[in-house]
């Protein structure tokens, strides 16, 4: 069990590592583009790779520490939401950059934030839950 300062410091673990994630993912998006000529598309999803590295490894042991998972359960359990969630992003990120015409880093940044909101929950209630049960 672990004690209440880990349960209830989740939510805040959670919007510093979205932030971590956001700022990562949208300087790797405009640094590669802007500095590197790469296509804003490729760009984009260069950012998503690297931050479901990062995101992974942080919410197993410092946002949900404590899980009752075996570690390679919970990596297939997050990739296959992850890929779930990255396909929903880039679909969205299409969508407003070529459909709707919105700024490449507005419709990034748009994307990432909505999306967070809907990973706590999923992610805190299911695959980490282990370590509040």
């Amino acid at each position: 069990m672990n004690p209440p300062s880990a349960r209830t410091g989740a939510p805040l673990r959670f919007v510093l590592l979205g932030a971590i994630s956001f700022t990562t993912n949208l300087c790797l998006t405009a640094g590669l583009h802007e500095l590197a000529g790469v296509s804003p598309d490729v760009s984009f999803a260069v950012g998503l790779a690297t931050v479901f590295v990062l995101n992974f490894a942080v919410m197993r042991w410092w946002v949900f520490p404590g899980s009752n998972l075996s570690m390679a359960r919970q990596l297939a359990g997050f990739a296959m939401t992850s890929a779930g969630f990255r396909a929903s992003e880039f679909l969205v990120f299409l969508l407003l950059h070529h459909i709707g015409g919105t700024y490449y880093l507005f419709a990034a940044g748009g994307t990432l934030c909505c999306s967070m909101v809907v990973k706590y929950f999923v992610y805190g209630s299911w695959l980490f839950a282990g370590a509040r049960r």
